[in-house]
């Protein structure tokens, strides 16, 4: 043990081999193992209920002290609480009790539990009546946190965040999560980033970057990325704000991530400002309005001027109003998305319109071979309009097997009923690094022909992706009375989640939502049947070359056997009559 004790980057290798019942074997009978078991077991903490077992004892449904931690327990505690980094709370998996964190804050010998926490989330996932106040998260903050993310930001928040940035001053990364408006928090939101000044990264609600808080952010020196921070799983209203723009100078210095909602024409002017930031490598842009062709056509045409360094774009049009049908809005075209082409340092375009993309396997094949460079393409597979009559075969993805050999990510509705228009080569792949084939709500029957098509393709580590449902519209909120009068009087209903009010009024038959129940069960299928296929294959692949390594072994001893012929031939006289 002592040799062991001399050689730390061998005890480190050995117990990062080992399981959390390992690891805790090891820290209760040895105490060279101790300090670095406990570093590995609690430096991730999943679980505060079970980590506060070893404070004093949990009862109860909704967890509460059995009795109330005395010094000597806290001394004992903070042995194992000088460990944890990180902590990922959900209410729903560790229920605590109120009269936990009053216990908890009363008996505290000190001012900070855990001093070297660097990461906090905090998450309810229950039902909204019965959310537990974000406060009680307070208990674990300090001036040290830098990364902060916050769900169930709903109902009167505003000295949480007000104190936020005096309890937490150097938080780097902020995510907030709301099921509510932003009419609430915007100011006390404000006041939160002005107190950041070394924020780096954050994540909002969609709906919450207004006018205000993009202006707060313009001021953040160190700030790289605004991005929308994922829904809540009961979201069902959905403010819809559309910010004015006007940079000042020396606005976003070090963005290099934005996403927004505007209109692409306003986008495109704003960015002509002279104090925009220009250097974005990366915008994930979402219109309420939904685009027309041209505007596409001109917004994707102005790209490579007005963000020169742009790498990842993501833009997606989508209607939140019935008062203008979709069919007023002619298809897209390749028209349209030809002058992706053009810009010079794109390699990912994620592309996604209610309307259908009226495009041939000419023009993806166009497409792959004019963009050798890309490494991740999504185009439109969840449209909610004209799927059906989607005429791609599977086809479709040959010319990005053999041009794209950088592609990472690929998501095309294709007709896997209809023959495929051609069959891929002995031995044609998608290149090392794919890892993902999103179908979407493509049609399907034949599972065996599919799996059996899609194993020629794609590398056995890659995973099919695909869609149940089509993705719901997002309705302003509130609704006007126009619209109210589109949806037949069930504004209400549908800021409710009735789902069959939303595909009434904006015409989803439900029979194509059960068609793509089917569909989704169908593409699991393939899914479940690709390893097998993948299995078999490599089978036969391995008995071809067992067959060629014993065909050369042959060959080899047949020449063995001439030349042997050839030397007793020489070595025996002939007889001459």
């Amino acid at each position: 043990m002592e040799r062991l004790e001399s050689y730390p980057e061998l005890m480190s290798m050995t117990l990062d081999c080992l399981q959390d019942a390992q690891l805790a074997t090891c820290a209760r009978v040895s105490k060279l193992f101790f300090d670095r078991a406990i570093e590995r077991l609690y430096r991730h903490v999943r679980r505060l209920d079970v980590l506060f077992e070893i404070l004093s004892p949990l009862v109860g449904k909704t967890k509460e002290f059995a009795r109330a931690p005395s010094p000597i327990a806290w001394k004992r505690f903070m042995i194992y609480a000088a460990k944890v980094k990180s902590i990922a709370h959900v209410q729903a998996e560790a229920s605590l009790s109120d009269s936990f964190y009053l216990e908890l804050t009363t008996s505290l010998p000190g001012r900070v539990i855990f001093p070297n926490l660097q990461s906090l989330h905090w998450h309810s996932r229950i039902y909204r009546r019965n959310r537990p106040d974000i406060r009680n998260s307070t208990i674990f903050m300090h001036k040290n946190l830098s990364l902060l993310e916050i769900g169930d930001l709903s109902g009167d928040h505003s000295a949480f965040l007000q104190n936020l940035a005096i309890v937490c001053p150097n938080l780097r990364h902020l995510s907030l999560r709301s099921t509510g408006i932003i009419t609430a928090h915007e100011d006390d939101v404000v006041k939160l980033i002005e107190g950041l000044n070394s924020l780096t990264v954050i994540l909002l609600p969609q709906g919450w970057i207004t006018t205000k808080i993009l202006s707060a952010l313009s001021q953040r020196p160190l700030l790289t990325k605004i991005d929308f921070a994922p829904p809540e799983a009961d979201q069902t209203e959905v403010s819809i704000i559309t910010p004015s723009f006007d940079f000042a100078e020396y606005a976003f210095p070090s963005l290099e991530h934005l996403s927004l909602e505007s209109s692409t024409a306003k986008f495109i002017e704003c960015m002509q400002s002279p104090f925009a930031p220009i250097n974005l490598t990366s915008l994930n842009l979402t219109s309420y309005e939904l685009e027309k062709p041209e505007e596409i056509q001109n917004f994707l045409g102005a790209v490579p001027e007005i963000l020169p360094s742009l790498a990842h774009l993501t833009l997606c049009s989508t209607s939140t109003s019935v008062a203008h049908p979709v069919e007023e809005v002619a298809d897209i075209t390749f028209e349209c998305l030809r002058p992706i082409i053009d810009t010079a340092n794109l390699t990912s375009f994620v592309f996604a319109h209610d309307c259908a993309i009226r495009m041939d396997e000419a023009d993806m094949a166009f497409l792959a071979m004019n963009w050798p460079a890309l490494r991740e393409l999504e185009l439109s597979v969840r449209a909610r309009w004209a799927l059906d009559e989607c005429y791609l075969t599977m086809g479709v993805l040959l010319p990005f097997v053999r041009h794209c050999k950088h592609l990472r990510r690929l998501g095309i509705a294709f007709n896997s009923i209809l023959p495929p228009s051609s069959w891929p080569e002995v031995r044609e792949t998608f290149g090392p690094h794919f890892h993902e084939l999103n179908v979407g709500v493509s049609p399907i029957e034949d599972v065996k022909n599919v799996a059996i098509f899609l194993a020629q393709i794609i590398p056995a580590h890659a995973s099919i992706v695909w869609s149940s449902s089509l993705p719901r519209p997002k309705i302003s909120f509130p609704l006007t009375h126009d619209e109210d009068d589109a949806w037949g009087g069930l504004g209400a209903l549908a800021m409710d989640g009735i789902t069959d009010a939303i595909d009434g009024a904006f015409g989803v038959n439900p029979e194509f939502g059960k068609e793509l129940q089917n569909r989704g069960r169908l593409w699991e299928d393939v899914s479940k049947a690709l390893p097998v296929v993948f299995e078999a294959r490599q089978r036969d692949e391995k008995r071809l070359r067992d067959f060629q390594d014993e065909l050369a072994r042959s060959e080899a001893r047949n020449k063995a056997l001439e030349r042997e012929l050839v030397i007793l031939r020489d070595a025996v006289p002939v007889k001459r009559f």
